[in-house]
């Protein structure tokens, strides 16, 4: 606790939560899944309560009265989509986007381009039989 002290004191003056997020990759897709989670630390031990907007699920953990472990999935998007905070001392919106860089697909659109984008892309168990005349059916696996 002593460690602890001469940390929290500066945050006892400010009166600010502390949002440091887990897990960000450097670039997302538009509509790729996110999954990250932030850590919330509070400068007095109070309950707090958080609400997520639509789109965005969240898990909650709460290890400490100073602490709050969220993990979050959602789809990358430019849409706003907000964590707000609820406390004693007021209301806290957190925007998810800052955390988001979006890498968009160039344009024009490669041929037979059809709306996914993957990273590290591999075709796992590929199989093909004839089902007609000069007509093949072909299944695989995608991984990414």
């Amino acid at each position: 606790m002593r460690l602890l002290s001469p940390l929290l004191f500066p945050l006892l003056l400010i009166g600010k939560l502390i949002v440091t997020p887990i897990g960000v990759k450097p670039y997302y897709y538009p509509g790729e899944e996110v999954s990250i989670g932030l850590r919330i630390i509070s400068p007095t031990p109070s309950n707090y309560h958080i609400s997520v907007t639509k789109g965005v699920e969240m898990n909650l953990s709460h290890p400490s009265p100073f602490i709050y472990d969220l993990n979050l999935s959602f789809f990358a998007s430019k849409k706003p989509l907000k964590i707000l905070i609820a406390g004693v001392t007021g209301l806290e919106s957190i925007d998810l986007g800052r955390y988001l860089k979006l890498k968009s697909v160039p344009t024009p659109y490669p041929p037979y381009y059809t709306g996914v984008v993957a990273d590290k892309l591999e075709i796992l168990d590929p199989a093909a039989s004839r089902y007609r005349e000069g007509e093949v059916i072909l299944s695989f696996n995608l991984r990414s």
